[in-house]
């Protein structure tokens, strides 16, 4: 673990381990479902040109563990699938990118069709087509008349589920989250299930910046001081006194960033 003001942070690529970093991003959607990371990593970490390509091309795997000192890290996993040499004042770095565990809702195809067949059965059977355990499904106990799912992504298809019981049934499922936990299971029910507390940002207590949405269907965005355990999905109390503006949000955007002079959690919510 590398201490970073107060931050440690460690990388593991494949077989190496990195303790410092010129600059690592993780990002959170809401709407795509897969995570992503960004690692900038010093050359001479992988030694020679050809030891570096022959490692990545093998698509390691990776994991980061980023948090406040003497509390437990966050953890984030997930695939190297691509790298470029840096350029400018950063040509001695190597900017690797990474898909998290989410990757097989996106990757896993499902083409099947069910009759008069409840909403949660449904919904198990599209998440075990991924290829991952299944754990929470949450939804209503409804019956679907029919629904047809012709070769559509897994995340997919568990939006049109969602949509079908939204529109057609009346259900509230703006409140719901698919999501891969640390120990690759996959759930879909809503976000309240994983989140446990809802943190507070407030003038003079973690809040950076904030910049109101412009448009009705434009977005609030947010920056504070590191909060790890945020994902896309998870809600928090917004309280901007200069600007009046108070209320819970919910974050459809998460990007942790984590640089030497720099740690941020960015919000778009």
């Amino acid at each position: 673990m590398s201490h970073i003001y107060g931050i440690e942070i460690s990388i593991q690529i494949g077989n190496y381990l990195i303790h410092r970093a010129p600059r690592c991003i993780i990002t959170y959607d809401r709407h795509t479902v897969l995570s992503r990371a960004e690692i900038h990593v010093p050359n001479h970490v992988f030694g020679a040109a050809k030891n570096m390509l022959s490692s990545l091309s093998q698509f390691p795997e990776v994991s980061i563990a980023v948090g406040y000192r003497n509390q437990e890290p966050h953890k984030w996993k997930g695939t190297v699938d691509g790298w470029k040499q840096g350029q400018g004042n950063k040509r001695d770095q190597l900017i690797i990118y990474a898909a998290g565990v989410e990757l097989p809702l996106v990757q896993k195809t499902i083409c099947e069709m069910w009759v008069d067949e409840s909403a949660p059965a449904i919904a198990k059977r599209i998440l075990e087509t991924s290829g991952l355990s299944v754990g929470v499904v949450d939804v209503p106990q409804e019956i679907i008349p029919r629904m047809t799912l012709a070769t559509v992504p897994v995340w997919q298809a568990i939006q049109q589920l969602s949509n079908t019981l939204q529109q057609g049934h009346g259900c509230k499922m703006k409140g719901h989250a698919l999501w891969v936990d640390e120990a690759n299971v996959v759930h879909f029910a809503p976000s309240d299930h994983w989140q446990d507390t809802t943190p507070v940002i407030a003038t003079g207590a973690g809040l950076i910046r904030h910049t109101p949405a412009q448009t009705v269907c434009g977005r609030n965005k947010v920056e504070t001081f590191l909060l790890p355990t945020m994902r896309a999905g998870m809600r928090f109390t917004l309280k901007n006194s200069r600007k009046g503006i108070t209320g819970i949000f919910r974050a459809l955007r998460v990007t942790h960033s984590v640089e030497p002079d720099r740690v941020r959690t960015f919000l778009s919510c």
